[in-house]
């Protein structure tokens, strides 16, 4: 596969203000929604919501992995950084 390629595209129910790739594992990501504050675990391959954490009072605007993939954290304008995992 030549870099800069599409390998995925999802449709997801929330719409993503932020989106995560697990470092370790290739089969998840992470996502954060400006719609409702939640953070969402997907499928990598299909999309598929794994599981769903309460993010914030608030949109979670930014949503990253630690370089273990121990934990997912989020952030928002509410001001409190979110550990997820």
């Amino acid at each position: 596969m030549s870099s800069g390629s599409l390998r995925n595209k999802h449709t997801l129910a929330q719409a993503p203000s932020s989106i995560s790739l697990h470092p370790l594992r290739s089969d998840r990501f992470v996502a954060g929604s400006v719609g409702d504050g939640w953070v969402r675990i997907h499928d990598y391959e299909t999309g598929e919501q794994r599981e769903l954490h309460k993010g914030h009072h608030g949109p979670a605007h930014y949503v990253s992995y630690s370089p273990d993939g121990q934990l997912a954290a989020s952030g928002s304008e509410d001001g409190e950084p979110n550990p997820t995992l």
